[in-house]
């Protein structure tokens, strides 16, 4: 077991535990390879970020569900993947600068992650 493995363990193990401050070092551990898995099918920042909080929300509300903590980082790769629209429209390329068309908190969460800022 390598070393990254063993403290993906320790956290996980901590997390089921009621350490909710033992999924940050996953979280910080995760996101860039979250985010590039999300941005590689969606090609739009806005939506693979949201895709990606998405999948750690439900990486912690889910978290009892892991069979082998020692596994996390792909079973996140896998909710990520899961998280990815089947059918994604087309995108017009559209230079020019306009607000989001969404309100954010507009996702309301099944369960509260204290890693991600809530409105």
């Amino acid at each position: 077991m390598t070393t990254i493995t063993q403290d993906d363990t320790y956290n996980v193990h901590l997390c089921l535990h009621g350490d909710a401050n033992a999924f940050e070092p996953l979280v910080r551990r995760y996101q860039n390879a979250a985010f590039a898995v999300a941005m590689g099918f969606l090609r739009d920042r806005t939506d693979a970020e949201d895709v990606v909080q998405d999948a750690f929300v439900a990486a912690y509300c889910k978290l009892s569900q892991l069979k082998d903590p020692a596994t996390f980082g792909s079973w996140l790769h896998r909710i990520v993947v899961n998280r990815i629209p089947h059918e994604i429209p087309p995108r017009k390329h559209d230079h020019s600068c306009k607000a989001p068309n969404h309100t954010p908190g507009h996702r309301k969460a099944s369960c509260v992650n204290p890693f991600i800022p809530h409105p």
